[in-house]
């Protein structure tokens, strides 16, 4: 079966925002402040904090909302349903741990209920504050009152480098092997106290070693097996936005080698989080740019809108 390929075009202002989005014919438009803000894309409505930061975002589901910390780093993102995702930072400004409150539903008759993850897995798609859809469109029935689970994963680092995962009581649960500046393979300890099965996008495992093929610019494409067996497939569109799912809760390394948290529909770049959705960072960078490049003073901006061709490593340049 030949797959189908999507377009897209995009359309910038002076400043390089993005102020007009064509995909396959459907057309999303943009609004900025004179911060390169932006407030407005579609029905969507985006509000900011005295630093710059984004603060809320305003759907037709309600309100997303995101708190930092002194030094401008993302705590928490919480969603209208009461379901949240939370993180603390180590001295050295790296990500410590993660904790995520989630719903673990299956679909009975007519509506939706607590089940079996034999009966969810198959779920492709996130609308924008964590809820599941179906293939078919269909979503889940909004749920009250807190998460049934909470999970909480721990980070020991090799340098700047993710090195294992451990769970709340220190349970090992996963480990990154390292090349040249990028990972090559993770190895997880099947369930080890989680609470449920694992799952890196579309390759269910209940423990092993699995191995990265990435492209020129460090996009994971393939996951094999100790075989060399593939166990699963990525896309992209050119900003990062999956075509293949990647579950909650756990991170999974992806656009550009980076960590991409499913819950929050955002990329970790080590010193700032990114919106593939948006096409640009949540929070300003420190940096102010070059005034002979006009495209790298706006603090938002992704690589100068040239994702094709540049990366931004750490999340304050691109190269």
């Amino acid at each position: 079966m030949k797959k189908s390929i999507r377009k897209a075009k995009y359309q910038y202002d002076e400043a390089g925002n993005r102020i007009e989005q064509n995909e396959d014919g459907k057309i999303t438009k943009y609004r900025y402040n004179e911060l390169n803000e932006l407030v407005e894309a579609g029905d969507k409505k985006y509000f900011y904090d005295a630093n710059g930061n984004l603060v809320e975002k305003e759907t037709r589901e309600g309100t997303i909302k995101y708190d930092y910390t002194t030094d401008n780093r993302l705590k928490g993102v919480y969603y209208p349903d009461g379901s949240q995702v939370e993180y603390e930072y180590d001295a050295l400004r790296r990500k410590a741990s993660r904790t995520q409150g989630y719903y673990h539903l299956s679909k009975k008759g007519n509506g939706w209920s607590w089940g079996n993850r034999d009966d969810w897995k198959d779920w492709d798609e996130w609308d924008d504050w964590g809820k599941w859809y179906d293939g078919e469109k269909n979503s889940l029935k909004k749920w009250k009152g807190k998460p049934l689970y909470e999970e909480t994963t721990q980070y020991l680092y090799d340098g700047l480098d993710v090195f294992k995962e451990y769970g709340e009581h220190g349970q090992p649960l996963a480990q990154y092997y390292q090349g040249a500046d990028h990972t090559i393979a993770r190895k997880t300890f099947g369930y080890h106290g989680r609470k449920q099965e694992e799952y890196e996008g579309n390759v269910q495992s209940k423990g092993g070693l699995l191995y990265y093929h990435e492209d020129a610019l460090g996009n994971i494409l393939d996951v094999t097996d100790r075989s060399g067996e593939k166990r699963g497939s990525y896309s992209y569109d050119a900003f990062g936005n999956l075509f293949s799912h990647m579950a909650a809760p756990y991170n999974a390394v992806g656009f550009t080698g980076k960590s991409y948290d499913a819950k929050a529909g955002m990329i970790d770049f080590g010193s700032r989080w990114y919106s593939p959705n948006e096409g640009r960072f949540t929070t300003m960078d420190t940096f102010t740019g070059w005034k002979d490049i006009p495209a790298s003073l706006n603090r938002y901006s992704y690589v100068h809108n040239n994702p094709l061709k540049l990366i931004d490593p750490t999340g304050r340049a691109a190269e």
